[in-house]
């Protein structure tokens, strides 16, 4: 009797377990089932905590939000009615009616979509508002900033206040863009003209892109000829694009990553700098002792687009070019002596006043990024930049030339102090060889 009470016990539990369990199951089932496809076209994402740890500021826009991220955010709300007193121009520039416009981008939605890493919370409607009033705005902003005929006298960006530069860093953030196909073909179907009927001009959206960029201290760009502008995912890429090389070549020996000495060990190594004209920040060389490295402008801006590429190349894992870059400055430069060095031979152009403020952004800069150890760009001029500075004897003579022949009057004492040891010696010898004679 006892087994049988047992058996039936068993029986019981396990069936309410079973009960429990089935619902268990159904919960999860719906939620596997639910699951929102992830698209392997996504560009625009959140920054990684560990890099907006180390400075939440450089990532976080100020004026505007573009796009879904930094909607409705309460600091962000002032610039909203101005963005819409910009889509009426917009309306007026390309002479379409407003639902022709809203076609355009729901056409689209999808694909602006699946641009973004994260799911978009907002409905289709609230959606395609947001795109349309944003991609106005950014196209408005960036005829105005090249034609200031277009600029209105009630205008809140380019007048009083002006708040155009804090406008600027915000469209170049990673988390605050749009997918640069909807800009450029909104700008195309748009077909906006500027100029009088005699005088019409035409530019590219990539043409107002880099006049913008132009804003910008240090980022005078111009599209190379191999780059297509319609291929680039946003602005960040598009910059991008604009300071990296063109792809891997198979001449440039590729290598794992090497250390180098700083500016300043360079210097007493014997090793000159010198401000290439190059503009590609990139084609640095090194050749009889002298590094080439081209012109870099350091301003108040600087930090924040250049951190912003940096995070880009982390999410997308490519070849991380920036962040070499950045690497290879960090190594170059420890303190302000050493860039005291880069900057009075023109290779940095200090617009922040204080040599130590260029130490402590760039050394901060390399906080939380991540290298391929054994893909690094710059292998092949850090070893050469090694093995010079192996060879004694160009320490040695970089030592004389400072300390010794470092003026014309040291030159002149030292070669004076030369020929007198000389003729001294002629002297001593002379009366050796005559008292030898003598005898």
């Amino acid at each position: 009797m006892a087994n049988a009470n047992l058996a039936r016990e068993e029986t019981t539990s396990n069936m309410d377990t079973s009960v429990d369990i089935q619902g268990l199951v159904t919960s999860m089932r719906e939620k596997v089932d639910n699951l929102s496809p992830l698209s392997p076209n996504c560009c625009i994402f959140r920054v990684p905590e560990r890099l907006r740890q180390v400075n939440e500021r450089a990532y976080t826009p100020v004026k505007v939000s573009i796009g879904p991220l930094h909607h409705g955010k309460d600091d962000l709300i002032p610039l909203e009615e101005h963005k819409w007193r910009y889509l009426k121009d917009f309306l007026q520039h390309s002479q379409k009616p407003l639902e022709y416009l809203v076609a355009f981008i729901k056409e689209r939605e999808e694909s602006i979509r699946e641009c973004y890493a994260e799911a978009i919370i907002f409905d289709s409607d609230k959606f395609v508002e947001i795109i349309l009033v944003d991609a106005a705005f950014i196209i408005e902003v960036l005829l105005k900033n090249m034609y200031a005929n277009l600029i209105t006298s009630d205008d809140r960006i380019f007048l009083k206040p002006v708040i155009s530069l804090d406008i600027w860093q915000d469209f170049l953030l990673l988390e605050n863009q749009l997918p640069f196909f909807v800009l450029d073909e909104l700008f195309e179907m748009a077909n906006v003209v500027v100029g009088s009927d005699e005088n019409e001009l035409t530019p590219t959206f990539a043409d107002l892109f880099c006049h913008f960029l132009a804003g910008f201290v240090g980022l005078h760009v111009k599209i190379p000829n191999y780059i297509d502008s319609r291929r680039s995912k946003h602005f960040v890429d598009l910059l991008s694009s604009f300071l990296t090389p063109r792809e891997r070549s198979q001449s440039h020996k590729w290598g794992k990553i090497v250390t180098i000495p700083t500016a300043k060990e360079l210097h007493d190594a014997g090793i000159k700098f010198k401000a290439s004209a190059n503009k590609n920040l990139f084609c640095i060389s090194f050749m009889s002792g002298v590094l080439e490295i081209p012109k870099f402008v350091i301003a108040d801006s600087t930090e924040g687009w250049l951190r912003n590429l940096l995070a880009f190349e982390r999410c997308i894992d490519n070849e991380c070019y920036m962040t070499q870059y950045v690497w290879f400055l960090d190594k170059l430069i420890d303190s302000s002596k050493d860039v005291e060095y880069l900057v009075e031979s023109g290779v940095i152009e200090n617009w922040l006043g204080d040599n130590n403020d260029i130490s402590n952004l760039i050394n901060k800069l390399g906080v939380a990024t991540w290298l391929n150890t054994y893909d690094f760009y710059f292998s092949e001029l850090c070893e050469e930049l090694n093995n010079y500075c192996k060879i004694p004897w160009n320490k040695w003579e970089a030592t004389l030339r400072r300390d010794y022949f470092k003026t014309p009057w040291r030159v002149i004492s030292i070669a004076a102090a030369a020929i007198l040891l000389s003729l001294t010696f002629i002297q001593t010898m002379c009366s050796i060889l005559s008292v030898d004679s003598g005898k």
